[in-house]
């Protein structure tokens, strides 16, 4: 709809995450297995050959995006 480029917010959106201490950003990173319920998430999380645990109250799940 639009015939110009639109200017983004995302770096703004970006900065409004890496600031709060209530998120988490695991980047390069796989998520092997998700179980639980909303509010009570277990997440099963693998990076650099190494799998860790979490527990989350909510997921977002966000790929292929490139400044």
């Amino acid at each position: 709809p639009y015939r110009e480029p639109q200017a983004s917010d995302v770096q703004l959106q970006v900065a409004k995450v890496k600031e709060s201490d209530r998120i988490h950003v695991h980047t390069g990173t796989t998520i092997q297995r998700i179980t639980g319920q909303p509010g009570q998430f277990e997440v099963t999380l693998a990076a650099n050959g190494s799998t860790t645990q979490v527990r989350a109250g909510a997921i977002v799940q966000a790929t292929g995006w490139k400044p």
